[in-house]
């Protein structure tokens, strides 16, 4: 029952919490859905996709932001702590993940106020996204190690 009730406190807080951070993002002037104002059909290399709008990165952005924290509010209901009964790896991997998330944002979002050719543009973002992850990768590691390291001389 316990961990029903947790799911649907996660599921309940995701939903509130992403039209809040929406919310708060369209106060800010900060857009978070691109709404084309009618159905445009988008032709690609091998089929077409109709649409009438995209997710930008901000509202991409709040979702993971979200689904990190509902995540976080399940283990907290399920195990009665306020860690939420996480290992110390897990609970590093989890701040790395919302770090490289959080500097991918900001990056994009400066790339994307540079006027320049889209394809250009698209290439440094590509490029950025991928040395974020490897530098969080690398330092996720070198943190996990420290952090064994520490534990081996304390036991």
């Amino acid at each position: 029952m316990k961990k029903k009730i947790a799911i649907a406190l996660s599921i309940f807080f995701f939903g509130l919490a992403s039209v809040g951070m929406s919310i708060l993002a369209d106060s800010l002037g900060i857009s978070v859905y691109t709404d084309y104002g009618e159905t445009v059909t988008i032709t690609h290399r091998y089929y077409e996709e109709e649409s009438d709008g995209r997710i930008t990165e901000v509202g991409w952005f709040i979702m993971f932001f979200n689904a990190m924290l509902a995540w976080r509010m399940y283990r907290w209901v399920v195990s009665g702590k306020l860690d939420g009964d996480i290992s110390i790896e897990s609970h590093t991997k989890w701040l790395f993940w919302l770090a490289g998330i959080s500097a991918f944002l900001l990056v994009n979002a400066l790339i994307l106020q540079i006027e320049m050719n889209g394809h250009l543009q698209r290439i440094i973002q590509i490029g950025c996204s991928v040395g974020i992850a490897w530098f969080a990768v690398c330092r996720h590691s070198e943190t996990i190690e420290k952090i064994r390291n520490s534990k081996d001389n304390h036991t």
